[in-house]
């Protein structure tokens, strides 16, 4: 390859960049690899693009924002220059001794406004001469008045060789029609800077008399014998994002304010001018020139038509606004106050059209000015109409502190309508109007419009719920759901309104949660009236229960009406724990149950509001009551209960968990909770009581699981603790419902059965005689809580209870130990109890003892048994005689070498040991052997554990080969 052809050369192995290196991938792979690389790098490369696409998509929002701020100030500056090429010409009052100067700041404006009336009053057609007024001439002055009826020909005949001036004094007259029927003959520019001048001078007020006078007094403006003149600001702007005309000067209307000499009243206004050509004289009719009933939307309108440049006649609309923008309703007469806005209104309206006739400006964002300012000037006749004593003006709405303030005020007057609009256009946060409103709706038993009204605020608590706007028009609809959605969220705690409108409509409600939270709990027995356990009391009596001193309050009074009212804002918006709190407080358990039900309540909110509230009140029944009312089958209510019945247990309030695993029908679990009364109660007869009630529960149980018919019972015979505690109207226990539940399992019950029978067999045996049996009162000795042992306590209490019982009555010890113990356990149990009956009994006892369990038990049993008793005859009472008595007994081989051993008789047990090959046995006898100098015997045992090695030896060698 040639070198010049290297560059170009498409070389497989050259390393090259992605074709993403332009969105971020700096991996470089050789040209041959490419296409591996794109197909392994897919996402990494999707991820790039996307961000890359982001990035491009926000610098376009950012040049489309750029361009849309350009047209708004273009838009802007257009006002500005109307405004600036259109200021008034009224000239400035000479100077004289007597004029009042103001501060430097007021002097510099007025040179400015002279400045501008210079250069207007050069361009005006007024001072100009046929000659010098292009597209003017004498014939058209002629043409302009032979078109005037003929009773105006003599006043402007004088006038044919200035036709500016016929136009302008035809404007100063008000002459519309006259001047739109000689419209061809007229210069378009200078009837334009005509029209739009003497529109401005329909527009304003009746020389700002009492205007004037109020905004003296209002902003502390000169009063003493000089009059106020104002001027629009020459940096006047339009604001289209708050619809307000900004001003460069601090004054609080927005208008530059100077002092004047002081000025005679204003004569009448004559009913014609008359120009003369006369330029002083001209000059001063036009300073005098007023139109009557000013201001004169109509009229202004009428003149603004005239204009050859619609867009001219629409900004010179906005810049006749900005002159009122500081200007105050609520000041002057009600008629004046309203003309004034309505005027407004309207010179609006006409812009607004001007602007969409032009295409060009109407995509500008000037309409949506328009707009904005039709809005606030709508509300500005909405506060007139309604005659409220506000002071309100335009540049209200563009402050947020002003505008806030005039809010208040409207709420404070019970003006909701308007002071919701006008939140909107300003803005501002809706919650302190909603909240007003919504609770002087509550006050006034207004409750539908309440609803209305306050699910602007709140959000249900199911969020498939859609919250629905009242307004009338779709516009204000979105409006209003626009200003929710910023003002809502970080001003209202929906939990803390809730609670305010329920205590509104219940004054009691504010010692709801006092009442409500549970006092200390203390240690007692619970007494019927509060357990609410019925004839279980005397079933289960003397049991340490948790009780709560019922609260001695009467159910407050509320109204159907209100309380419906309440009822709806709970389940709609509120929490459920304040929901239940409210239902527990008015007793309404019957709706507690089914709100439960209804909205799947927490089983531990449940306990912690319900079941708190009906302990402190004796409503346990009542409420029980209410469930199986809602759901007689109680499926749905299995959850709660057993929550409830495990509050009950860990507060060891026995009886009442008792009264509700009865109503579950739950029996094995009640007698399972009768078995722990048995076990915390220490009255003898009361222990019994518990252990009878816990049988028959139990055969309550045995007997609906093996779906037997219930027992007949006589009227003679007393009812059953199952039927007491059921209080059921029925002559037999119904039967079992899909509510019900069995946590033990047949043979676990049964089991349970034969061990209360023992134990009240105990109890029975043990009870009389434990003050005065000397054999017991050694064992009390031994453990000073042994009448409190029971067989359903830990597993060291059973096997004293079953030694004990083994030496005290055999019999029944025998039982507790084939019954309740393990067998892995009888061994030490018998040869415990063993030792202790050598020891303490006398010979008629012990025989008599070893005689029963010889019976009862099986020959391993008593080999078990007697071991002890030849053991402590031998090396404690030293009888060998009565110790080869009782080894003659035995019958089991390792207990006989063990009493051969015992007895020193070495060669007997090592030929038994070896008559059964017991190899281990022959080393123990060996042992045995060495420590008396038994060498006889010791070496018998090392010769028969040689030769019984080597024969382990061969026989394993055998089995390699």
């Amino acid at each position: 390859m040639l070198r010049h052809e290297v560059d170009s050369h498409a070389c497989p192995a050259r390393p090259v960049d992605c074709m993403f290196a332009f969105c971020g991938c700096t991996t470089k792979v050789y040209r041959q690899d490419l296409q591996t690389h794109y197909q392994t790098e897919v996402v990494e490369h999707l991820k790039l693009a996307a961000q890359a696409l982001v990035a491009l998509q926000a610098s376009q929002k950012t040049l489309a924002d750029r361009v849309q701020l350009l047209e708004k100030e273009n838009s802007s500056l257009k006002v500005k220059l109307l405004a600036y090429e259109t200021t008034p010409l009224t000239p400035a009052v000479a100077a004289s001794p007597s004029v009042v100067t103001t501060p430097s700041k007021v002097q510099e404006d007025d040179i400015a406004v002279e400045k501008a009336r210079a250069r207007q009053k050069s361009m005006s057609p007024s001072d100009e001469t046929p000659s010098q007024t292009p597209g003017y001439a004498i014939e058209t002055g002629v043409q302009m008045v032979m078109q005037l009826p003929s009773e105006l020909q003599p006043k402007y005949s004088k006038l044919m060789r200035k036709p500016p001036l016929i136009v302008e004094n035809l404007l100063m007259d008000g002459r519309i029609e006259l001047l739109r029927s000689m419209q061809d003959m007229l210069e378009p520019q200078h009837l334009d800077i005509l029209a739009i001048q003497y529109a401005q001078h329909a527009m304003r007020l009746k020389g700002d008399k009492n205007y004037e006078a109020v905004l003296r007094d209002l902003w502390g403006m000169p009063s003493s014998g000089g009059s106020v003149k104002y001027s629009a600001s020459e940096s006047g702007r339009p604001n289209r994002r708050s619809g307000s005309l900004s001003r460069s000067g601090s004054h609080p209307t927005g208008l530059v304010a100077t002092a004047t000499t002081p000025q005679p009243p204003p004569a009448p206004l004559p009913s014609e001018w008359k120009l003369t050509g006369d330029t002083a004289a001209d000059e001063l009719t036009r300073s005098q020139h007023a139109y009557p009933n000013t201001p004169d939307a109509t009229l202004a309108t009428d003149i603004l038509s005239l204009c050859q440049d619609a867009s001219k006649a629409a900004y010179a609309c906005l810049s006749i606004l900005e002159q009122f923008t500081g200007y105050v309703t609520g000041f002057l007469d009600f008629d004046e106050n309203l003309k004034l806005v309505r005027s407004m209104k309207e010179i609006l309206h006409h812009a607004k059209i001007q602007f969409i006739k032009n295409p060009a400006e109407s995509h500008s964002g000037v309409l949506e000015l328009c707009d904005t300012f039709l809005g606030q000037l709508e509300l500005m006749d909405r506060i007139v109409s309604c005659k409220a004593p506000i002071q309100v003006q335009l540049a209200d709405f563009s402050d947020a502190n002003r505008a806030r303030s005039l809010r208040d005020k409207l709420v404070d007057m019970q003006l909701f309508d308007l002071a919701r609009d006008f939140s909107v256009r300003c803005q501002l946060p809706l919650d302190p109007v909603w909240l007003a409103w919504g609770m002087l709706c509550l006050k006034d038993r207004k409750f539908q419009e309440a609803r209305d009204v306050f699910k602007h605020l709140l959000s249900p608590i199911d969020a498939t719920k859609a919250t629905a706007s009242p307004s009338s028009t779709a516009a204000m609809s979105a409006s209003l759901r626009r200003a929710n959605s910023v003002s809502s969220k970080s001003l209202i705690d929906s939990q803390r309104l809730v609670e305010n409108i329920i205590q509104t409509l219940d004054p009691g409600f504010s010692q709801l949660r006092r009442e409500m939270s549970p006092p200390p709990m203390r240690r007692s027995s619970l007494s019927p009236g509060s357990s609410g356990g019925g004839a279980l009391d005397s079933a289960l009596p003397g049991s340490n229960v948790e009780a709560i001193p019922e609260m001695q309050q009467q159910s407050p009074r509320l109204d159907p009406e209100s309380r419906g009212e309440c009822i709806y804002y709970l389940e709609t918006y509120g929490s459920r724990k304040t929901t239940l709190s409210f239902f527990m407080r008015h007793r309404l358990l019957d709706e507690c149950v089914n709100f439960i039900a209804r909205n799947r309540v927490d089983p531990e909110m449940f306990v912690d509001v319900v079941i708190h509230f009906c302990q402190q009140h004796a409503l346990l029944n009542d409420l029980k009551h209410s469930i199986q009312k809602q759901d007689p089958s109680l499926v749905s209510w299995k959850t709660y209960l057993l929550a409830a019945c495990k509050y009950f247990n860990e507060k060891k309030a026995f009886k009442v968990l008792v009264t509700f695993q009865i109503f579950m029908e739950d029996f094995s679990r009640a007698a399972l909770t009768c078995i722990k009364v048995f076990l915390d109660t220490t009255d003898q007869s009361h222990r019994l009581k518990c252990l009878e009630v816990a049988k028959d529960y139990f055969a309550e149980a045995i007997r609906r699981m093996r779906n037997l018919p219930p027992p007949a019972t006589t009227s003679s015979s007393p009812a059953s603790p199952v039927a007491n505690a059921r209080m059921l109207s029925a002559s037999q226990v119904p039967p079992p419902s899909p509510g019900a539940s069995t946590v033990l399992s047949l043979q676990d019950m049964e089991k349970y059965v034969d061990r209360i029978n023992v134990q009240i067999e105990i109890l029975q045996w043990i009870g009389p005689r434990l003050a005065s049996d000397p054999l017991l009162l050694a064992f009390a000795k031994l453990h000073p809580s042994f009448d409190q042992f029971t067989l359903f306590g830990p597993q060291n209490q059973r096997q004293v209870l079953a030694w004990t019982l083994l030496v005290a009555n055999t019999l029944l010890g025998l039982r507790i130990v084939s019954d309740v113990l393990k067998r892995e356990d009888w061994r030490d149990t018998f040869r415990t109890a063993s030792f202790y009956a050598v020891r303490n009994l006398n010979p008629s006892q012990l025989n008599e003892y070893l005689r029963i369990i010889k019976s009862a038990s099986s020959d391993e049993w008593f080999d078990v048994v007697i071991s002890p008793v030849i053991e402590v005859t031998i090396k404690e009472k030293k009888n060998v005689e009565e110790a080869e008595k009782l080894a003659a007994k035995l019958t089991g081989t390792e207990a006989k070498i063990d009493a051969f051993v015992l007895l020193g008789k070495l060669k007997s047990a090592y030929l038994l040991a070896v008559k059964t090959a017991d190899v281990s046995m022959v080393k123990r006898i060996m042992e045995e052997a060495t420590l008396i100098n038994d060498t006889a015997t010791s070496k018998l045992c090392a010769k028969y554990l040689e030769l019984s090695n080597q024969s382990s030896t061969t026989s394993t060698t055998a089995e390699q080969k």
